[in-house]
């Protein structure tokens, strides 16, 4: 399972939450696309060869689709039209292969091969060069000083245990 979190700046653009099986050679033959809050209805079900809306979440209903339905090389990546700020969560990509224990349930009781954390904020303005250069230098300062705390408290947790 990976875990991948993506910050999306704008809106009505089109995104790609990327999935891909690691065993490619295996035909695919269910994929679920699934956010935890909108229980059991799914974000995209693809079964027996075609799209399954039958289980699909109304928000997302003509706005998903898989990158190749053909599932080359085990990609099964979604793609998210119009993002929204109401899109912001957390994705889980979920597969069954072939040979696989196939269960007709809409919601795959199978551990994720991809959670994906989406957030989505429109900014209220368009943003100068400079100003985003500022931006990005100071989440780029934040996430330096997290990583060092992390590590500095991580390594003060060791120095203990070894005493």
């Amino acid at each position: 399972m990976t875990v991948r979190i993506l910050h999306y700046w704008s809106s009505f653009i089109d995104q790609e939450l990327r999935c891909v099986s690691r065993d490619n050679n295996i035909p695919i033959i269910v994929v679920e696309w699934s956010r935890a809050d909108l229980g059991k209805e799914s974000v995209l079900m693809y079964r027996d060869k075609q799209l399954d809306p039958d289980h699909q979440h109304p928000s997302f209903k003509n706005r998903v689709d898989l990158q190749d339905r053909q599932m080359k090389d085990g990609d099964v990546s979604l793609i998210l039209k119009n993002v929204t700020i109401n899109d912001t969560g957390t994705y889980e990509c979920r597969v069954i292969m072939k040979g696989a224990n196939r269960r007709k349930r809409a919601n795959l009781k199978t551990s994720p091969i991809r959670v994906i954390y989406l957030h989505v904020v429109v900014p209220p303005v368009e943003l100068s060069k400079s100003e985003q250069l500022y931006f990005v230098l100071c989440n780029l300062s934040a996430l330096c000083y997290f990583l060092f705390q992390t590590r500095k408290s991580l390594q003060l947790s060791l120095d203990r245990k070894s005493l």
